[in-house]
């Protein structure tokens, strides 16, 4: 278990769905066919733990069935309009955490989606995810 799954489960201000169970490939190919990039094997691997989170006015979405539809991965994707076929993973107030396929790369996008606010490699999932849901202990 990662640190970041430790303190989401540690934290009783935040929920989380029951892990992923459904397979991934039906989405994948849902996603990549409307124009949108495959989701990142590490984040794949959180679903399977976590499928989609809920904290202090943020979120980690994840993959259906999930009974809070508005962490659901597709639906949300489908609503938003990004450069570069980047994927919605998260979102709070003020920003919007993307995964860019091409540039393997995790960005935080301001909502207005003009102002890349920070970066982070592959290998920083998980600060890329904690940049994006608020917790006290997160």
């Amino acid at each position: 278990m990662t640190d970041l799954e430790k303190a989401i489960r540690q934290n009783t201000s935040c929920s989380y769905e029951k892990p992923l169970t459904e397979d991934v490939i039906l989405l994948q190919k849902k996603l990549v066919a409307n124009g949108f990039d495959f989701l990142p094997t590490e984040f794949v691997a959180f679903l399977k733990k976590m499928n989609g989170v809920m904290g202090d006015a943020s979120c980690i979405l994840g993959i259906p069935p999930v009974q809070n539809k508005l962490l659901d991965i597709w639906r949300f994707n489908q609503s938003m309009h990004l450069p570069n076929h980047a994927v919605v993973l998260g979102f709070d107030d003020f920003a919007y955490l993307l995964y860019d396929a091409a540039q393997k790369q995790y960005r935080l996008l301001s909502r207005d989606l003009q102002t890349t606010l920070e970066t982070f490699e592959k290998d920083e999932w998980e600060d890329a995810l904690r940049s994006i849901i608020h917790f006290d202990n997160v």
